[in-house]
């Protein structure tokens, strides 16, 4: 393949004090060839680059070499060295773009060969090519090119020898440039039963000459253009399995055992018995249980001391009882492993339940009685009809019964649980229906503590109030959260707390000493790097049991699956290096072993599954609570307090009503962005709730290769948002909005029909909801409240429609404390009401009527609510 020059004449290599090198920098200041690529690393500067042309160069052109020895008559003696056949050729094809003249191409080849052969003798001093030139003098010229370039003093009878071999060799290599494994010599081993080896072989003349430099049993065969059969006694055979038949495999020979053989294999297998002192229905993944082990070799049992002799053995070939065993590296590796894990008959139970989920794709067989069984037939057994739930308010679909049933077994035994259910299918109502479920047991008897990103919570908080206010729950968050002795009295009073990621990490040192008896991590592919601050304060917090919920339990790669596991159930999923080696490197069967022992803990749901699909409606509505950020809050409280100190005076109506409406707008800009209040084009990343709960959403539609519409009363956070989100996700963003021409709607909305078109449509409210076909979205977003309900639901509409054969799942995000809260209680607690209210025609209009004291009651923000 032919490349054009790529650095100029005056950039070549020169020829300075007998050796090659560079010329560099402005001074050109000479450095040597190998002294070069160091040099420019320490200077790195443009002026230095083209060494690295060079260096690109020469190791392109040593990939395609074929070496061979060469030896040159200079004053003095002979210098061998090693040379690169067809070198000319090669150079010429490299640089034909450049119609190189005859004294150039003689100047590169000259300056590569010298190359190659000094990289070689560098790289390779255990190159084992002694054996491709037959006799001592082909050994002697083989150690001169392993060795520093020097005069070598030849007599002239083996000059003659040393020009011979030379040439056979360049012969051999033109007749045979590769060897296939059809033309290979055969070593093949056809009896070891009786400790002797029998070796038959299949090789050239040539070959065995080469071989019997190295091992003399090779001598005894005199080929005849068949097979030879060569008998070995034992300390012939201990030493063809240690040194030659590792060797030959090194130069491409083929080695073949009986074709009946087979190591017999070993194998361990244990039994664990009754455990006591257990915490009543729990078994806790660090309490240590007993095993017995027994050890096999083939059919039959082995003791401890002959399992030690294996793996100390010396000899390549070991009798054990009526046995013959090859000791080669992979049996080593096995007894090794096997010896460690029988020595040790005290084991936890994590690594119990690993062995007794899956344990054949690790070479273990371990049978559980008593507590251990019983616990692991309760989890994977059948469920009874769901009853019902007294004090949960609402309805559960059946796949959520299932679900909450799944959840509670787990709870119950003291295990980790993740719930993996696409989003929207309610994952936090069945932890909360779980929950209520041990209240109704008598086992919700201490604390649970559910961690969430912050533009969660507030959403948790709505959903226990609406499905069961009998859970006492409290919000540990904001800059007068208590600390110390008060946090610790507090919780005991609590039967649900809520927390932040954040918040738990920097109280951390309170929140560990408390006796949780559970754990929940909300959107758990947070704690997918385990090496994290967060991750390593999750895995503090100690519990009974543990739930993560997570719509993408595998965002990047297997081991977010690791990662989630060890803070459920520590241990169980072996160490992070074992678990990479296992399963990340795509062994046949590893992935059906993992998913054996992922089944018992992890319960995920699809929402196109056909066992939910039928529970489902055409269209899910979800409340995204978010909160205010500290800009947020500040911002808000001034157009709060600017807007009281204009109405608290001598207004007229018409006045009256411009300044509320003026407010009401900056206030609902406030709840979306303080760059959209400020018409500023600062940064836009952490600064708004509404901003970060949307980032977190398009992470787990994406992540299912989902599309989504996103709905905004405001044109400028249309164009203000669009290239944040292109940037953040590295995905196309298209955008849709009531400045755009006919032509260039239309084109919009077929690239975001189209089979690989824009993931994320933003647009306008009024733009985006008439007249138009979005059924090739799953989702919606309405990033704003409008003030009429009809307006969102048309919106909403253009996705949810005929033509739409997916479900639909509807985001409505309301800020939590402000004037958007109440608004939205308005819509959803007397909606006839609303709609006759906030028609069309009237808009915000109604707000103005009302008194001052109505009015700070509708827009003023509550306090309680304030987070940092």
């Amino acid at each position: 393949m032919s490349t054009r020059i790529a650095v100029s004449r005056r950039d070549w290599p020169v020829y300075h004090n007998q050796q090659w090198g560079f010329l560099i920098g402005q001074d050109e200041h000479f450095v040597p060839r190998d002294q070069a690529v160091a040099w420019t690393l320490a200077h790195a500067d443009g002026a230095y680059r083209h060494v690295f042309f060079w260096w690109d160069f020469f190791l392109e052109f040593l990939l395609d070499a074929e070496l061979l020895p060469a030896i040159d008559r200079v004053e003095g003696g002979w210098v061998p060295h090693w040379r690169v056949v067809g070198a000319a050729a090669l150079v010429a094809d490299r640089w034909a773009d450049e119609a190189l003249g005859d004294s150039d191409l003689h100047y590169l080849t000259n300056f590569l060969d010298d190359w190659v052969d000094a990289f070689v003798r560098q790289h390779a001093p255990d190159l084992d090519a002694r054996r491709a030139i037959g006799g001592p003098l082909g050994r002697r010229l083989v150690a001169r090119l392993m060795r520093p370039r020097g005069i070598w003093d030849v007599n002239a009878n083996d000059q003659r020898l040393l020009a011979q071999a030379i040439q056979d060799w360049e012969r051999s290599a033109q007749e045979h440039p590769h060897r296939t494994s059809v033309d290979a010599p055969i070593v093949r081993i056809i009896d070891i039963r009786s400790g002797l080896v029998k070796v038959q072989v299949v090789a050239s003349a040539r070959e065995l000459a080469e071989w019997s430099l190295r091992f003399p049993m090779w001598q005894r065969v005199r080929p005849s253009g068949d097979a030879v059969v060569l008998t070995l006694s034992l300390p012939e055979s201990e030493e063809f399995w240690r040194d030659e038949l590792p060797a030959l495999k090194a130069l491409g020979a083929k080695i073949e055992l009986p074709a009946n053989w087979r190591n017999p294999s070993l194998r361990i297998r244990g039994r664990v018995d009754d455990l006591d002192g257990r915490h009543q229905h729990t078994l806790g993944l660090d309490q240590i249980v007993q095993v017995d082990w027994q050890v096999l070799l083939g059919d039959q049992l082995m003791s401890l001391q002959e399992l030690e002799e294996l793996v100390r053995a010396s000899a390549p070939l070991l009798r054990l009882r009526d046995q013959f065993v090859v000791i080669d590296d992979e049996m080593l590796r096995e007894a090794r492993r096997v010896y460690e894990r029988a020595k040790k008959n005290r084991v936890k139970v994590a690594d119990a339940l690993r062995w007794t989920v899956g344990g054949a794709g690790e070479g273990i067989e371990l049978i559980t009685s008593g507590d251990l069984y019983e616990m692991l037939a309760e989890l994977t057994g059948p469920y009874p009809p769901f009853s019902g739930l007294k004090n949960f308010r609402g309805a559960l679909r059946p796949y959520q019964q299932e679900g909450v049933q799944w959840m509670v077994r787990r709870m119950r035994a003291g295990v980790g649980a993740l719930l993996a259910d696409d989003m929207g299918l309610g994952k936090t109502v069945e932890v909360i229906a779980a929950l209520t479920q041990l209240q109704e047991y008598g086992e919700l008897d201490g604390t649970v503590l559910i961690a969430a990103p912050l533009s969660v919570v507030g959403n948790w908080e709505r959903e226990f109030e609406r499905f069961n206010p009998s859970i006492r729950v409290g919000s540990h968050l904001g800059t007068n959260r208590l600390q110390g002795d008060a946090l610790i009295q507090w919780t005991r009073a609590q039967q649900a707390v809520l927390t932040t990621y954040d918040v738990l990490l920097r109280d951390i040192e309170w929140l560990r000493q408390i006796p949780w008896i559970g754990v929940v991590a909300d959107e758990a592919q947070q704690l997918k790097n385990p090496g994290t601050k967060r991750a390593r304060a999750m895995r503090r917090i100690a519990a009974r049991w543990r739930v993560a919920l997570t719509g993408t339990p595998v965002e990047n790669r297997l081991g977010d699956l690791w990662a989630e596991m060890e803070f459920l159930n520590p241990g169980y999923l072996g160490s992070s290096r074992d678990f990479r080696q296992r399963f990340e490197r795509g062994e046949a069967g590893a992935l059906d072993d993992l998913k054996r022992l992922l089944t018992p803990f992890v319960l995920r749901r699809m929402k196109t599954d056909p066992t939910v699909m039928p529970d489902l409606p055409e269209k899910v509505e979800i409340h995204e609570w978010t909160l205010l950020t500290p800009e947020q809050i500040a911002l808000y409280q001034a157009v709060v307090d600017a807007l009281f100190q204009e109405v608290s005076g001598t207004m007229t109506r018409m006045a009256r009503r411009g300044a509320i409406v003026a407010a009401l707008t900056h206030l609902k800009q406030v709840t979306d962005h303080p760059a959209l209040y400020l018409h500023e084009a600062g940064p836009l990343k952490g600064r708004s709730g509404k901003l970060e709960r949307l980032e977190e959403l398009l992470s787990e539609i994406l992540q299912a290769h989902e599309r989504v519409v996103v709905f905004t009363q405001y044109v400028s956070w249309v164009l203000m948002v669009a290239p944040y989100l292109k940037r953040r996700f590295h995905v196309p963003v298209a955008t849709f909005h009531g400045a755009l021409t006919k032509l260039e709607r239309d084109q919009i909305l077929t690239e975001f029909s189209a089979r690989g078109g824009p993931p994320i449509l933003l647009a306008s409210l009024k733009a985006g909801g008439v007249g138009l076909n979005l059924a090739s979205a799953q989702h919606v977003i309405h990033f704003d409240r409008w003030w009429n309900p009809a307006t969102e639901d048309q919106a909403t509409d253009r996705v949810w429609r005929m033509g739409q054969t997916e479900l639909v799942t509807v985001h409505k995000f309301v800020t939590r404390g402000t004037v958007e809260e109440r608004i939205d209680a308005l819509i959803r607690e007397k909606r006839r009401l609303s709609e006759q209210l906030l028609t069309e025609e009237r808009g915000d209009a109604w707000v103005a009527e009302l008194s001052n004291r109505e009015l700070r009651e509708l827009v003023e923000l509550r306090e309680t609510l304030w987070i940092d």
